[in-house]
């Protein structure tokens, strides 16, 4: 397995219904970050990142069999009669109407990270949060400091950490995509080439990069559902 702190870098992709700028709180209060990112699977890069996060799922499911995990400063073995299995690392993307999808050729990976982090200091036993935010910098690798909108269709990658998981109920292994950062290679933003038919007049001026974050999706986010509680992430 790779360090846990070590950084990865995802292929570029498309974005779909990313939540970047801010915490998306349909199903978590505390907020969640995330994206999908829209990849050709048949492209070089992303084959190559696709076969380094096969890798380290491989390698986490011989550590949880062999009992090499460490998890909360404990061994962690999976019990012999639970079948450790494999969960898809990213989904077939699909488009169309409702009913009628069909298949792009294209894949998605996803990254998700919660906007709180929660935890337990294991010398004080002192519960702690930690609030998450995904840096971002422009195609020169220059940090944004201005609030921005990112929305689907930007061409973006990201930063991220491998985070294996392990659920108990059935076996299932994965590793999730943790964000850190986001590089945007090409921005579209919800006020690109829009015009309401007012005139010009006197007052406020709009500098490029100046307003506040607004939500970073108008279309959505991912219907998908909470997560499980019985996953647990390493």
């Amino acid at each position: 397995m790779a360090d846990k702190k070590e950084r990865h870098f995802t292929p570029f992709g498309v974005a779909v219904h990313p939540w970047i700028t801010r915490a998306d709180t349909k199903f978590d209060t505390d907020g969640v970050f995330k994206a999908g990112l829209s990849c050709d699977p048949n492209d070089e890069e992303v084959a190559a990142f696709i076969e380094k996060l096969d890798a380290e799922l491989d390698a986490f499911i011989a550590g949880l069999g062999d009992g090499s995990i460490t998890w909360q400063g404990a061994k962690l073995k999976a019990p012999a009669k639970l079948k450790l299995h494999k969960a898809d690392l990213y989904s077939e993307e699909y488009e169309g109407e409702e009913g009628e999808e069909e298949p792009t050729g294209n894949i998605i990976l996803r990254v998700k990270q919660k906007a709180i982090v929660r935890y337990k200091d294991r010398k004080t036993g002192e519960e702690k949060e930690i609030h998450k935010k995904i840096a971002l910098v422009d195609a020169q690798g220059r940090p944004i400091t201005g609030g921005i909108a990112i929305y689907g269709g930007s061409i973006v990658r990201f930063s991220v950490l491998f985070s294996p998981w392990y659920r108990a109920t059935d076996g299932a292994c994965g590793v999730s995509l943790k964000p850190l950062a986001c590089q945007i290679k090409e921005l579209v933003s919800g006020d690109a080439n829009t015009d309401y038919g007012f005139g010009a007049v006197d007052g406020y001026t709009h500098e490029s990069g100046s307003a506040p974050a607004a939500d970073s999706t108008s279309s959505g986010a991912y219907e998908d559902e909470p997560e499980d509680e019985d996953e647990v992430d390493f």
